[in-house]
């Protein structure tokens, strides 16, 4: 664990945000090569990514205050802008900024299933350096295990809120590989995509299966809206996994019966 990189007297640079940035940036130059690739305009490419940092921050932020911890921020409202304390939910930070990237496509007159397929890919990568932040922070923390590859954490990481000298699941590194494994499925189906939205469905489709597995051996509070049955991220994947189902289906058969 590194909280901070590295600082200059009383200037420092946090992990966190910056692993966080550096995602962003390497999946927006990844989109940047899919869009190439694909003849999509850079200057749209580009609206689109700027639409999605305005977005994904205040997404992640909300779905954090209304799933996890609603009732401490109506007590505490004006905590909901101390955004410097972290407090971030990754699925806010996926579907918000689509309402937004919608609402652009519809004004320009261009197909929003073909951006964000050509998205999907890009954020799948972008995300796996993302979650690197968790790893160097302390947060999104495992369960105790016993297994050769547990890491531990010292006292007062992700300031005490993550068990010291205990090991634990790195449940970390687990998202990273996920997302790792989703970008290279996504990467060679790029090639022989058949209908627009397809990559789009399989992303989110496979991250929410994926989620899910983690969820499993995550040991830090998520919210206990459905306790104890579903994690508020395993209710979303199922949402999120039953609907992609659907349309993935429904656009195969409608191919094959073409």
């Amino acid at each position: 664990m590194k909280p901070i990189l590295f600082h200059f007297g009383s200037f420092y640079v946090q992990s966190y945000y910056t692993f966080i940035t550096l995602g962003i940036l390497l999946g927006i130059y990844f989109f940047y090569r899919y869009s190439k690739r694909s003849d999509f305009p850079v200057t749209y490419m580009l609206d689109v990514s700027i639409i999605v940092v305005a977005t994904c921050y205040i997404g992640a932020r909300l779905f954090h205050i209304v799933f996890e911890q609603p009732q401490y921020y109506i007590q505490n409202p004006l905590e909901i802008f101390h955004i410097w304390k972290g407090g971030y939910v990754i699925y806010g930070g996926i579907l918000f900024p689509l309402i937004f990237i919608y609402i652009y496509a519809r004004r320009k007159g261009l197909d929003f299933l073909k951006i964000t397929d050509l998205m999907a890919p890009a954020t799948a990568l972008g995300t796996a350096l993302g979650r690197m932040a968790c790893l160097f922070q302390g947060c999104c923390f495992g369960n105790p295990t016993h297994l050769p590859w547990a890491i531990t954490f010292p006292e007062g990481a992700n300031g005490g809120l993550t068990p010291s000298h205990v090991p634990l699941h790195p449940t970390q590194i687990y998202l990273v590989l996920v997302n790792l494994a989703i970008f290279l499925v996504l990467n060679w189906r790029f090639k022989y995509k058949k209908f627009n939205g397809e990559l789009t469905y399989w992303y989110l489709l496979l991250y929410a299966v994926g989620r899910s597995f983690v969820e499993i051996y995550r040991y830090d509070f998520r919210g206990d809206l459905f306790s104890p049955y579903l994690s508020t991220s395993q209710f979303i994947s199922l949402i999120i996994l039953i609907i992609t189902s659907f349309l993935l289906i429904k656009n195969y058969r409608k191919i094959k019966n073409a």
